[in-house]
């Protein structure tokens, strides 16, 4: 099939900003994929380590205190290192679900860019490909276009813009979470 003028424009932005388009595509594939199981995972994390301060102190205010002094003393300690590893995941969280509403705002299929995305890899029930067929109206050759474009639209916005911003403004500075 011929690419479309939406395509060739989404191939445009990725190769202007350096990026390989098959490469975008697998590792927004992988993200994308593992994204409901890694949100699963954080709050599974992020409740424990709540309940893990709270137990030292039934006061917020003075878990927090006992925190920041807990830092002081051990910077390499486990709890620290997982505390570290929840931001970072966190930080993940946050690039996608900002991809997800800059794709979203889209000018031309932005909406159904998203409904897509949202429908097949992030929302909590997966849609199937007829369930897709049927919601957006659209005939099988048509949805298979435009579902790369999102992904390839998505993996832009992750890798091309938000990942580079948040570094450039020091937003975050672990490049070890570009992931490769």
């Amino acid at each position: 099939m011929k690419a479309s003028k939406t395509m060739k424009d989404i191939q445009f932005l990725i190769k202007n900003s350096g990026l390989d388009l098959d490469e975008t595509l697998k590792r927004t594939k992988l993200i994308l994929g593992l994204y409901p199981t890694i949100c699963w995972v954080t709050a599974e994390r992020a409740n424990d380590l709540q309940e893990r301060l709270l137990c030292q102190s039934k006061e917020l205010d003075v878990s927090l205190e006992f925190f920041i002094e807990y830092i002081g003393r051990d910077k390499e300690n486990e709890q620290i290192s997982k505390i570290r590893s929840l931001f970072h995941t966190r930080w993940l969280i946050d690039i996608v679900n900002t991809a997800l509403m800059k794709i979203k705002a889209y000018p031309i299929y932005g909406e159904t860019y998203h409904n897509i995305i949202s429908s097949v890899y992030t929302g909590t029930e997966k849609s199937t490909e007829q369930d897709m067929l049927s919601a957006l109206n659209i005939d099988r050759s048509i949805y298979y276009a435009r579902k790369k474009e999102a992904l390839l639209l998505v993996g832009y916005c992750i890798w091309g813009d938000l990942i580079p911003s948040y570094m450039e403004n020091n937003l975050y500075s672990d490049s070890t979470l570009i992931v490769s």
